[in-house]
């Protein structure tokens, strides 16, 4: 561990020279582990070959070929060349890339003990205590209690009991849109809103909110570090991870400094000014009152305290900026496609008439926001070139070798706009899962959450969430582009932002209200509050 209490700074050229001397002898070193390492993967493999894929080079193998933005894009082309399953080598490391749904399916599923840990991040674990989020954690004991934790307040019976919660910051989302149109800000309130109520029984009420801004920052934080895991820390963690982090820039030491102490302020102050409030009944029953109760000593301490915080602030890291995303690409696809829009709302209107605003009692006769939903998961997966699993014992996967230790991406994009699956699969057509159910395609739920034991447990609160904010959109509101100075509409931009979670481009949108029967609903509501 890196003690940061003892990082001494040093002067430009002697950092240029202690990183110029650090990764001679690491290569050196490296050159020969690996030697070894190789051979004693081949030893094992009993015969079998690894998976085809790109040629690489000495001692690096694919490091070169890996690409820098969209990769699901390469690992697409790959798949068309080598098939399924794609095999590549970074450094001696093992990777595959699973191209279709029945290769993640028998390798992420029906071997997922073997395949649901995660690589390790060294750097981020030397300098913080991020390796304790959900996400992060590698499979075992403490993986098993935080996913128990999360799972209690988020399973399919605990979000049928907040769904009031949900559909009144759906209505709120509304009347925020009303007052003004910048949407994205307006969602991420909305889905932080319903997360730290859930977590921490704390009411949110405007922009300045003093949480939503504490875990807005700490992902920014998360986003400074740029490609998690590429940093020559996490490649040779043995001998860079004991250099001082001056080493690496003053920059990066800033951004180490920051992205621990956001892991402070997002998971174990939250947690601790509940367990105050609690203890002087004045806490609202949350995830984290209920799970300090269950927890509760006889001497007055809780056990599990550390991943009770990591847990509770999992709820909103893992859920809120994913189903904001989704709900963003929800907005651009109607901005799109208006006959989509239209459709939708016709069938709304043939149920509410004009005088009510929808509920989650109107789900089964609403089939058409259902289908909207699955397709936005579709069309633009929020994290389409997976997220890495790791191997911890030697598998096989048709007559190949896969060994411990490899690291498996499962590419959801091509898995999602496979032509064999789906008649449109680049374009955003909802009629794709409106089709009698024998001739029903794969649901995309089943490839945007994950696979294995590591498959969201959020996904019922983001399926949920993001039901009632689509249908309450298009009920009030007729969704469309910007119109430019010649008249022209000014469309978004449909590629990615990349990142752990890949985000539009930033793009504005407007909002008219459609109905004077809504709107007076809409009003009638919150006067009534």
């Amino acid at each position: 561990m890196v003690n940061d209490t003892a990082i001494l700074e040093a002067p430009p050229a002697a950092s240029n020279k202690a990183l110029s001397i650090a990764f001679l002898f690491a290569t050196y070193l490296a050159f020969l582990g690996l030697r070894s390492a190789l051979n004693r993967l081949q030893s094992k493999s009993d015969g079998l070959p690894f998976p085809p894929g790109p040629k690489g080079l000495p001692l690096i193998g694919n490091v070169l070929d890996m690409p820098r933005k969209n990769p699901f894009v390469k690992y697409t082309e790959w798949a068309e060349i080598y098939g399924d399953i794609v095999g590549l080598k970074i450094l001696g490391k093992p990777m595959v890339i699973l191209n279709t749904y029945q290769a993640a399916k028998e390798i992420l599923d029906k071997q997922s003990l073997i395949f649901s840990s995660r690589p390790r991040l060294p750097l981020v674990d030397m300098n913080s205590d991020w390796g304790s989020f959900l996400l992060l954690l590698p499979y075992g004991s403490q993986f098993q209690t935080s996913r128990r934790f999360m799972n209690s307040a988020v399973n399919p019976g605990a979000v049928r009991e907040v769904q009031s919660v949900i559909q009144e910051q759906a209505r709120t989302l509304l009347y925020r849109i009303l007052k003004s149109p910048e949407f994205h800000q307006h969602n991420l309130l909305m889905q932080g809103a319903i997360i730290l109520k859930i977590a921490y029984g704390h009411e949110v009420l405007d922009h300045d909110d003093h949480w939503i801004q504490v875990s807005e920052k700490a992902t920014r934080c998360m986003e400074d570090l740029g490609n998690v895991g590429g940093h020559p820390v996490d490649l040779f963690p043995t001998i860079l991870g004991k250099l001082p982090l001056w080493v690496w820039g003053k920059k990066t030491k800033r951004t180490l400094e920051g992205v621990k102490q956001s892991g402070i302020d997002m998971h174990i102050r939250p947690y601790e000014v509940v367990k105050e409030k609690h203890a002087k009944g004045l806490a609202h029953p949350s995830m984290t009152t209920r799970l300090i109760d269950e927890n509760m000593q006889y001497d007055g301490t809780v056990s599990n305290a550390h991943d009770i915080a990591w847990s509770a602030g999992a709820v909103y890291g893992g859920g809120s900026d994913t189903t904001t995303t989704s709900l963003d690409f929800f907005v651009m696809a109607m901005m799109l496609y208006p006959e989509v829009q239209k459709k939708a709302q016709e069938q709304l209107d043939k149920l509410l008439q004009h005088d009510r605003l929808p509920t989650f009692e109107d789900m089964e006769n609403l089939p058409y926001i259902t289908a909207l939903m699955k397709e936005t998961l579709r069309w633009r997966p929020i994290v389409p070139a997976g997220f890495p699993h790791l191997s911890t014992q030697d598998a096989m996967y048709n007559n190949m070798h896969l060994p411990s230790g490899t690291i498996v991406l499962w590419n959801a994009w091509s898995i999602l706009h496979d032509p064999e699956q789906y008649s449109h699969p680049e374009e955003f057509y909802p009629e794709h899962f409106l089709v009698p159910s024998e001739k029903q395609p794969l649901d995309p739920e089943d490839v945007a959450f994950g696979f294995g034991r590591r498959v969201c447990p959020g996904r019922h609160l983001a399926r949920t969430s993001l039901w009632i904010a689509m249908a309450s959109l298009l009920t009030l509101f007729e969704i469309s582009c910007p119109i430019d100075e010649e008249g022209d509409p000014i469309k978004p931009e449909t590629n990615y932002i990349d990142g752990v979670v890949s985000h539009p481009k930033p793009f504005k949108s407007v909002f008219k209200p459609r109905s004077e029967g809504y709107l007076k609903v809409l009003m009638e509501e919150r006067e009534a509050k």
